[in-house]
């Protein structure tokens, strides 16, 4: 699974030419960028982290460590931040299998159903591709979730963001380390239950809620059921709880007192309708209705925390909060794991007792091995989406599609601003290229990223106005000013934006040229040195 994940990246690089360089990204090209930029600081030797994609004076705060301890990484062995990237992607996401699997023959206890468990979690998905096959989404409608919800499924995070992975494992770690201490109260579950939340909270912040929810509603699901307050169940979770509440309330405090990192409030991820998310998981949804009826018909205590666990996310996903989406993250794993209860311990064992295989088995065809084709069937049905995906992505890849290569100009662009700028120096380009200076060259941008860029909206109007012919030269140098911009950027997506000419501007000295892209010192008030290299 992890192998598969690394095809259309191989794919990408093997497509590269002179001219035309892979950007080492296939899904959510914004965010992903952005993690490099953070990379970047710990290259250069920082561990706080502060946005590179607003100009604002920043105090930095401990955030992204694990992107800035991948930026250490980087400069102590020299290797490309791109490979160290992936080389994080790869190890995650293998532990994050790992770690799914023992979560899972902690709730399932035969081989088989463990077995299906797995490859639900590492591999299925919805239905998306049978609904693009047949009935295209429409311009402007939503797509399936399948295809972008990267939040809600496990191989679609394995497929792009090391700290999604790291973070989920952390957190099914967690609840294992509650749930194992009230079988047998050990202190050791204790203490690997408050570094796990440690973990998955100082990589996912708003992971908290989900963790707060799901102890509080299990702890009083067990109390309603037992009649008596679930002692072990408070102390396995406290660790849990509390960890995960002081560094949730440390992110809260200094988000509230940095303005820059307040201003991403503003950026939204609302939750699809309810219908969206029950064909994004397809197959999944009935086999794991089916299983939460069986656990509770069973009065399975453990497995229902599974369901509980669904049911906050799904809860919370609703909240009148501004992340949303993030709230459901991990929770493919419950689905996937309630899926395989209810298909082991409900549709094959009817299916092998149906008319259909006992005339079948009569005729002298094996039931076990057409249970077994059955489950395979249903399986494999849920992987077509990724699969899809997988080759979707590997097809744009292999024809170097613009959104995924750079050209080699501006690469050289990039090279040239790291070698020679001050780390303090603020640039002014388009949103294009001041999403990939931060990533490549690890300088501050005026706006660059649809989060971080506080007042992104406004900020990419003020762009467009500076590179509008009929904009006042008083308006660009009291613009420059009063963000403290020392360069500016034009390529081809800033000539797109207007017809303005730097050449002419008596505040500009070009400083780096190459066919596609010139970069301009700012030099208000001083006089413009001759020539540049």
């Amino acid at each position: 699974m992890v192998g598969l994940s690394l095809a259309p990246y191989i794919i990408g690089w093997m497509a590269q030419t002179e001219t035309q360089v892979f950007g080492g990204f296939l899904l959510d090209l914004d965010d992903s960028n952005s993690y490099l930029a953070v990379m970047q600081q710990g290259m250069r030797g920082g561990w706080r982290f502060i946005s590179l994609y607003s100009p604002e004076p920043q105090r930095g705060v401990w955030m992204y460590t694990f992107y800035v301890l991948l930026g250490h990484v980087v400069r102590l062995t020299g290797l490309s931040p791109l490979v160290i990237y992936h080389g994080a992607r790869l190890i995650c996401g293998l532990l994050l299998l790992v770690v799914a699997c023992r979560f899972a023959c902690f709730f399932l206890h035969r081989r088989a159903a463990c077995w299906t468990a797995f490859l639900l979690v590492a591999l299925s998905s919805g239905v998306g591709w049978f609904s693009e096959v047949f009935w295209p989404t429409a311009p402007g409608s939503i797509s399936p979730l399948d295809f972008w919800l990267l939040d809600g499924y496990t191989f679609l995070g394995i497929l792009t963001f090391p700290h999604f992975t790291l973070a989920w494992a952390a957190l099914l770690v967690a609840f294992w380390a509650a749930l194992a201490y009230v079988a047998h109260p050990r202190p050791g579950y204790l203490v690997v239950g408050g570094i796990a939340a440690f973990v998955t909270t100082a990589v996912h912040p708003t992971v908290v809620l989900v963790i707060g929810g799901v102890l509080a509603v299990y702890g009083v699901g067990l109390w309603v059921v037992e009649r008596r307050f679930p002692m072990r169940w408070a102390v396995g979770g406290l660790p849990v709880a509390s960890v995960s509440v002081l560094v949730g309330l440390y992110f809260y405090l200094a988000f509230r007192a940095d303005p820059v990192l307040s201003s991403w409030s503003r950026a939204v991820m609302p939750s699809p309708p309810p219908l969206y998310f029950l064909a994004g998981y397809g197959l999944l949804g009935p086999l794991a209705l089916v299983g939460t009826i069986e656990l509770g018909r069973r009065r399975d205590l453990r497995g229902v925390f599974l369901a509980c666990w669904v049911a906050v996310a799904f809860v919370l996903a609703y909240t009148p909060f501004g992340l949303q989406r993030r709230l459901i993250e991990g929770v493919h794993i419950p689905i996937s794991l309630l899926a395989a209860v209810g298909l082991h311990r409900c549709v094959l064992p009817a299916l092998a007792h149906s008319r259909p295989l006992r005339t079948a088995a009569r005729l002298g065809y094996p039931r076990r091995r057409a249970v077994w084709l059955a489950r395979t069937l249903l399986i494999v049905l849920t992987w077509l989406s990724n699969l899809y995906w997988v080759g979707a992505v590997g097809l744009a890849a292999s024809m170097r599609s613009p959104a995924l290569f750079h050209s080699a100009d501006q690469m050289a662009a990039f090279d040239w601003l790291r070698d020679n700028l001050a780390w303090d120096d603020t640039l002014l380009a388009s949103y294009e290229a001041g999403n990939l200076i931060p990533a490549w060259a690890g300088h501050r941008v005026f706006v660059g990223h649809w989060a971080e860029s506080a007042n992104w909206p406004e900020r990419e109007t003020q762009v467009a106005a500076f590179f509008d012919a009929a904009t006042a030269d008083t308006w660009r140098t009291a613009f420059l000013r009063q963000y403290g911009i020392t360069y500016v950027f034009y390529g081809s997506a800033e000539r797109a934006l207007g017809r303005f000419d730097p050449e002419v501007a008596f505040y500009l000295e070009p400083v780096f040229s190459c066919e596609e892209v010139t970069i301009y010192r700012v030099c208000i008030g001083a006089e413009k040195s001759r020539g540049y290299p």
